[in-house]
Parts: structure tokens; sequence; C-alpha cells
């Protein structure tokens, strides 16, 4: 099965074998017997922040599409992972519940955003989750968050991918509020990530931001608040080795934000790996900085290479 339109970067091979689950009972049936049979899965959301090898990815991908979403007591939502992630707040936002405006405009799932902690504006999602409903060693059972070990932008799934443990629902905490603000910090958040989307195909921020007060401090183009903070955001220094806007074929660097790599149109998986390889090379000559991927790799890239 053609894997390229199940990711938003628009590149990547086939799947050995494909199932698509509609429903949290359906993507836990196939999990299981799939753990019975120690059968090696791969998960995908809506593809936003994976790069799929060109020569595809071995055994099965299990495509979760499972969206249901209820309002339990209090302010706690009951999400299948498989749901997008502007699909609960647009649900949350019509009850009047605050904690997610951060996540519009992020064109993932739940289920990705909780592997990858996902957040902006100096929030994450790990931080609102309550419970989560996994599959573990064979078995069906509601876990802590701890159970994740989130940290900025990663998790033990992120870390382990091929643990075989897979999430279907989370709980996720939110706070009653105004829905007139509500609204408007969305638009608001809406209309700067939209200012920064290039057109074309891309996985949205490549790399993560950077921690590093030492440096922060002493970059004389760096904003004033991110010194303050020691958060560099890696498009200010794939910018500063000039990668800004550079292309290469049919793939290159956003020169609306430098931290997006864009498929401009049948790109090679494997070309757009080796342009943030060029990026991770020049910052580390320039600044001693090693950039970590936010982009996952996902399939069969040993024989890619």
């Amino acid at each position: 099965m053609p894997l390229e339109g199940y990711s938003t970067l628009r590149s990547g091979g086939n799947a050995d074998f494909a199932y698509i689950a509609y429903t949290a009972e359906d993507f836990a049936m196939v999990t299981l017997e799939s753990q019975g049979k120690k059968q090696e899965f791969v998960i995908l959301g809506s593809g936003s922040n994976v790069l799929i090898s060109d020569k595809g990815i071995r055994g099965l991908t299990i495509i979760n599409r499972s969206r249901n979403i209820k309002l339990l007591e209090g302010s706690v939502l009951e999400v299948d992972c498989g749901c997008w992630l502007q699909d609960v707040f647009l649900f949350a936002a019509r009850r009047s519940l605050t904690g997610l405006e951060f996540a519009v405009g992020i064109p993932g799932t739940v289920g990705g955003a909780l592997v990858s902690n996902a957040g902006a504006y100096r929030q994450s999602i790990g931080n609102l989750v309550q419970e989560l409903e996994v599959i573990s060693n064979g078995q069906r059972k509601w876990v802590e968050p701890s159970w994740m070990g989130f940290e900025y932008r990663d998790s033990r799934l992120r870390q382990n991918p091929n643990c075989g443990d897979s999430m279907l629902r989370a709980r996720i905490m939110l706070k009653p509020g105004n829905q007139k603000v509500i609204y408007d910090e969305a638009r608001s958040i809406q209309r700067q990530r939209i200012s920064k989307q290039p057109p074309g195909a891309s996985a949205g921020s490549f790399f993560k931001n950077v921690l590093n007060k030492e440096l922060a401090k002493n970059l004389q183009f760096l904003p004033d608040h991110f010194k303050e903070s020691g958060i560099i955001p890696a498009g200010y220094l794939i910018e500063a080795v000039g990668l800004r806007g550079f292309r290469t074929g049919r793939v290159g660097f956003s020169n609306l934000h430098a931290n997006i790599i864009v498929n401009y149109g049948e790109s090679s998986s494997m070309a757009i790996k080796d342009l943030a390889q060029l990026a991770k090379v020049k910052v580390l000559e320039a600044f001693g900085v090693d950039l970590e991927e936010e982009v996952l790799y996902i399939g069969d890239w040993n024989s890619s290479n």
C-alpha cells in the first residue's frame, strides 16, 4: 500500500501490509492480535510529524482513524487517539473549556501529539493528561501520565517506538473558560501559524528548539525574550548558517520559516533527510549545537542508506 498520501511531507514508499482502524475497539483488536503474535507494527495517525523511508515500512502499518470524543464529569474530555487535535479543540471550545488553544492549527492527531508531547507557546499536551488507556504486553488498561515519561517534545513511546505498546484513548483535563476569550486566543494563534506556514508539503517544524542559556545570551540576532528564557528556536540557528530559503532539487528550507522543510513536488524522503543533515552539520560547526529532529524517521531506513 502506498504511504506517501499518509504523510504531510508527501514522500515515502509502501507498507507491506496496512490496516485502517476506524474505532478504538477496532484499533485495540488489531494491536492485541499483533502483540499476541509478537508481530512488529507501526502506527500512523495524520502523518504530520514523520518522514517515511523511500523503502517503505516492513510488516504491518496500523492507520488510526478512531475519532470519538466525549465529555466526562467536570471538565475532562475522553478522546480517541485517532482524533484530530483541531476537532478536540473545537469540541472543547463549544463547551467553553479552555486549555487547548495552543493546539489550534497543529495538523496532527491526539496520539501523535502525545508521542511527541506536542505543544507551542510554552505549553505541552502532556501537562493536560489525566489518564491514558493503553495496550502493553497484551493487556488493555488505564495508566497514569507518568507511564509516558513526558519530556520536552519527547516521551517513552518516542524514545522506543518499537516497544509494541500503543495508546487507545486519553483523558484530558481542561478548565471552564469564557468562550469569546477562547475563540479570540485561538484566532490569534491561528493567524500567527498561517503567517509562518509555507505552501507545499511539510511536517511543520523539523527540529526541536534548543535550551542553552549560555549560548542564547551571546547570540546577537536572538530577540531578548528568548535570551532571557534560554530557549533558542531552531529556525534562528538555521537562518544564521544561511539556509533560510535554500533549495536543492525539489526540496528546500522555507523562506517564511527556516525550520520548515518543504517538499515542492515528488521529492524523495532521502533528499529531505539529506537536507536536514546539512542543517545539522552547519549548525554544529557554527554553534556547537547538535540539532535534534522533531520529525520521526520511520520505516526501513537501513536499506535506504
